[in-house]
């Protein structure tokens, strides 16, 4: 009778015959077919996270069953006594953690289905430590910052165009976004403007801006932003920029940006000035150009909690001082028109103002809130939306 001979091997704490020079004999450890393995579901991945988060310290029990997602991915809601969070899971991303803001900005959006996708890191990574509440975090396409800077609070998320250059610097260096994109006048690209750290003054915030059909936005910093502006912006000769702000070797330390129609040009000694027109032989006396004035509509949960009941938070900048701004909201079910609110308020002396209205979500079908201000003084009207 032949007999065959096998080599004892270890596999994580199993040993198996294969080929060997020993024979098998009635020592030889009786194994089974294959390695053992164990069913990891999506589950078992946010039931990790959470007691992992839990043993961090965070507060909390959950209010839903893990759910699935439209996309394959699965999501858990949970109650504590500061507000509701949530776990979302997908295979792409693992599971992470969101609360308030982050979490009431993200489902403004849309949730996972918004442009920003799905988080890719927990809630919320402080941008530094000399700054109380500087947070941001990160999701697959994009990112949401909050900050509490002079008082004021920010929250904002970055995606698409603008994420793609946004990334590339080094957000303490480049700043926070003041809002989410919003369309050029023209309609034909997306802008946001970026506040540097402990900066108060809109005129020093830096502007990445895009056209459709680009594959990237570009910064406009402010000593060339006045100079593009007082010529028109994108409206005016130059158009859109087509390049970043770049060294000019041999004019003094000098700097060029390209701009569709033509350059700009900035030295020491001339300020900024129309590359081809007659070169300024001092300082350019052109004061900035101020910032136009800008609404922003939020959806916010109660203080209660409870997800039901929301309000909307009205705020705008840009004004003139102590200016009376109309503000009208408009509430659409379904893209039809529902009710009317009219409210007139008076802006600040900085000509800033916020105001919070009460917000009814009707679930399980398209609730769309529009706030439309116009300012009495400057003439200029602004509109923007927000979705349940």
């Amino acid at each position: 009778m032949n007999r065959e001979t096998y080599r004892i091997i270890p596999y994580s704490g199993y040993n198996y015959p294969i080929n060997s020079i020993r024979p098998i004999g009635p020592d030889t450890p009786v194994v089974p077919s294959h390695p053992p393995y164990m069913i990891f579901t999506e589950e078992d991945a946010i039931n990790r996270k959470y007691d992992e988060l839990i043993r961090n310290g965070v507060q909390g029990y959950p209010i839903t069953p893990v759910s699935p997602t439209q996309d394959g991915g699965f999501y858990r809601h949970y109650r504590s006594p500061y507000g509701d969070w949530s776990i979302y899971y997908h295979h792409k991303t693992n599971a992470h953690y969101i609360q308030a803001p982050f979490r009431e900005k993200w489902a403004s959006l849309g949730w996972e289905r918004s442009p920003l996708g799905y988080p890719i890191s927990d809630c919320c990574s402080r941008l530094r430590l000399d700054y109380n509440a500087g947070f941001y975090q990160y999701f697959q396409n994009g990112i949401i910052t909050y900050i509490t800077m002079n008082g004021q609070n920010t929250i904002a998320a970055v995606w698409g165009t603008i994420w793609k250059s946004y990334k590339e610097y080094t957000i303490l260096d480049f700043g926070y976004p003041v809002s989410d994109e919003k369309p050029t006048a023209n309609g034909l690209g997306g802008y946001i403007y970026f506040r540097p750290f402990n900066v108060s003054d809109s005129l020093q915030d830096r502007l990445l801006i895009y056209k459709k059909g680009h594959d990237r936005a570009y910064s406009v910093y402010p000593g060339m932003r006045a100079k593009w502006q007082e010529l028109g912006g994108e409206l005016g000769s130059l158009g859109f920029p087509i390049s970043e702000e770049e060294d000019r070797p041999g004019y003094n330390g000098g700097t060029i940006q390209r701009f569709e129609g033509g350059s700009l040009i900035w030295t020491p000694s001339t300020g900024t000035y129309l590359e081809g027109s007659t070169t300024p032989s001092g300082p350019s006396t052109q004061p900035p150009q101020p910032t136009p004035p800008s609404i922003n509509l939020e959806l916010k949960y109660g203080s209660s909690g409870d997800s039901t009941q929301r309000y909307l938070k009205i705020s705008g900048s840009g004004y003139k001082a102590n200016e009376n701004v109309n503000i009208l909201i408009s509430k659409f079910v379904n893209d039809k028109f529902q009710n009317l609110i009219e409210k007139q308020i008076q802006a600040n002396t900085n000509g800033a103002f916020s105001y919070e209205q009460l917000a009814v979500c009707v679930w399980g079908v398209s609730t769309k809130f529009v706030v439309r201000a116009d300012g009495e003084v400057s003439g200029k009207s602004n509109e923007d939306g927000v979705s349940c």
